[in-house]
């Protein structure tokens, strides 16, 4: 979330914008059992790709570079669950950069 807010300042946004639209964007409770799969959408994000209108999604490759550099077969749900955490996450994103 940094490498965006980076992205938005430089961009000419308010700290004071930004610091209003990232409040909005809170943790969501996750249950033990679905931590390890929001802490591997983490870690992928860290290394995430930007675009010029902001985060591009994660894509296949960057799972699969992921699970092999990890030595972790992914299961098709997981990367279910990483996809739709990408999803909330770049639309998030897009409508804090929207309300502008």
């Amino acid at each position: 979330m940094l490498k965006v807010r980076a992205q938005m300042e430089a961009a000419g946004k308010s700290a004071e914008d930004l610091d209003k639209q990232f409040a909005e964007l809170q943790e969501p409770e996750v249950n033990q059992a679905g931590k390890y799969v929001l802490m591997m959408f983490f870690e992928l994000n860290n290394a995430r790709q930007q675009g010029m209108n902001g985060p591009l999604p994660i894509s296949y490759t960057e799972l699969k570079a992921y699970s092999d550099l990890n030595d972790a077969e992914l299961e098709p749900w997981e990367v279910n669950a990483i996809r739709l955490c990408d999803r909330v996450y770049i639309d998030k994103v897009m409508s804090a950069h929207n309300k502008e």
